[in-house]
């Protein structure tokens, strides 16, 4: 199994999974989330920030005292926010960890610097740091507790994550479902989508997976503004 699973917060997306692939453990596998990075030649469980005692000493060192000097400073200022994902890394877990660990891997993730990315999108997507529990995990040389929303997590019996969506397709009108269809145009002011093959539909909200820049390149709108001028400020890997 890969590294992306399913998980929310939300009953109405828990009901709809549960409408599309059934209630029940026979339905459904449930799994505690095992997880490691392979760094300086050894596997360290994930979150690697909050499982400091698998590195060598002079790597614990660092990462520690990273993370007392961050934590010094939070408790000690009053600054704005950060603005920056790296802004952020360096004041959440210092220094140690980012040089070692979080800028390195998130590049590998995002092809993007930490420097330039903004940090609004984090939520509970990125594990932050306990000083007290890093130091004493150290000191006992044993794991942290899983942590996150998908430490524990269901995964389909059958038919993969595919089968969930296949299942969430078959409770739809099936007459509303195109495959096949590659979009072409996007009036925004009349609501109405064009397909390259001439076919049209009207749309009360439109959701697109597209990624975003092919996306502005199909709009059309008075309302909108210069959608060209909008996608040449995008910053993409």
């Amino acid at each position: 199994m890969g590294g992306h699973v399913i998980f929310s917060h939300y009953d109405y997306f828990d009901e709809l999974l549960d409408a599309a692939v059934g209630s029940g453990p026979e339905y459904w596998n449930v799994h505690q989330r095992v997880s490691y990075v392979w760094i300086r030649e050894r596997w360290v469980p994930y979150p690697f920030q909050n499982n400091l005692y698998c590195l060598p000493l002079e790597d614990k060192i660092e990462c520690i005292n990273g993370v007392i000097e961050a934590t010094k400073l939070s408790a000690s200022s009053q600054r704005e926010k950060p603005t920056t994902f790296d802004e952020w890394i360096l004041r959440v877990m210092g220094d140690g960890i980012a040089n070692l660990f979080m800028r390195p891997y998130n590049f590998k993730v995002w092809a993007y610097p930490t420097t330039e990315m903004q940090c609004d999108w984090l939520g509970e997507r990125v594990a932050t740091v306990d000083a007290k529990k890093v130091i004493e995990n150290v000191l006992r040389d044993e794991p942290a507790a899983g942590w996150g929303p998908n430490a524990v997590f269901r995964f389909p019996k059958h038919g993969g994550t595919g089968g969930i969506w296949k299942g969430v397709a078959a409770l739809l009108p099936q007459e509303r479902i195109h495959y096949g269809k590659e979009m072409k145009q996007i009036d925004l002011d009349n609501r109405i989508a064009t397909f390259h093959d001439g076919s049209t539909i009207r749309y009360g909200k439109l959701l697109s997976t597209v990624p975003l820049d092919l996306v502005l390149s199909m709009l059309t709108a008075e309302s909108f503004g210069n959608t060209l001028k909008l996608r040449s400020r995008l910053e993409y890997s």
